[in-house]
């Protein structure tokens, strides 16, 4: 598995019936082919985020991909 490295200090998932999921300082992630996000961020966690979001809001000072 391929991880990007990132340095976003904030990303917000947004799901229907205004459901979100909001992770803080992702250090890197992967995207599969079927749209699932794995990240990691820099306090040793690990998140899967189901590609049923159909918005996401990034803090980043510049695109990574």
């Amino acid at each position: 598995m391929k991880f990007i490295k990132v340095n976003e200090s904030r990303r917000i998932y947004y799901f229907p019936n205004n459901e979100k999921i909001v992770l803080n300082n992702i250090v890197s992630i992967n995207v599969s082919k079927s749209g699932t996000h794995r990240i990691n961020t820099m306090d040793g966690k690990k998140h899967i985020v189901s590609p049923k979001w159909f918005y996401i809001e990034f803090h980043a000072k510049k695109w990574t991909f």
